[in-house]
């Protein structure tokens, strides 16, 4: 075997060395600067992204917090809006109470004042009946000397009676 010969492993050390520093030196001045700057660029990249989500996580949590706050006054209008509703229907209910009770105090007023004439006109026809009636009977009776006005008082006098 050509390998173990040892009269050419000096020159296969040497062209090792040779071979070895010329990939080493190809290696350090090309490929490691590329494959550094595209780790750089890459972890530019991450950072990047990184701080672009927190900035957006940062905006979220703010509009999170202005959705709430909204809400809450949201809730506190509509509450208040719910309580001012309530008072002036409560308002208006008592207003609408209170004419209403006017109207039906005016109302019996006026039915009892009505009942009152009706009242009065009834005892006036009865009253008139009543003597009408007395000065038919008196003559039925042959009492011709009673006289309407002798009626009249003693009906008179007999209704202050009562």
């Amino acid at each position: 075997m050509p390998q173990l010969d040892t009269s050419t492993f000096i020159s296969q050390i040497f062209w090792l060395i040779i071979c070895f520093a010329v990939l080493w030196m190809i290696i350090g001045c090309f490929v490691t600067p590329k494959i550094g700057d595209i780790v750089q660029r890459r972890q530019h990249k991450i950072d990047d992204y990184l701080s672009a989500a927190e900035k957006f996580k940062q905006s979220a949590e703010e509009l999170v917090a202005r959705y709430d706050a909204a809400i809450v006054k949201a809730e506190q209008t509509a509450e208040n809006t719910w309580k001012n509703a309530k008072e002036e229907l409560k308002i208006a209910t008592e207003k609408l109470q209170e004419d209403m009770s006017i109207k039906l105090k005016e109302k019996t007023q006026a039915t009892e004042d009505e009942l009152r004439k009706i009242e009065v006109e009834v005892k006036n026809q009865v009253d008139a009946m009543s003597v009408s009636l007395a000065e038919k009977v008196a003559i039925n009776l042959g009492l011709s000397f009673v006289k309407k006005e002798d009626i009249l008082s003693a009906a008179k006098k007999g209704g202050n009676d009562e």
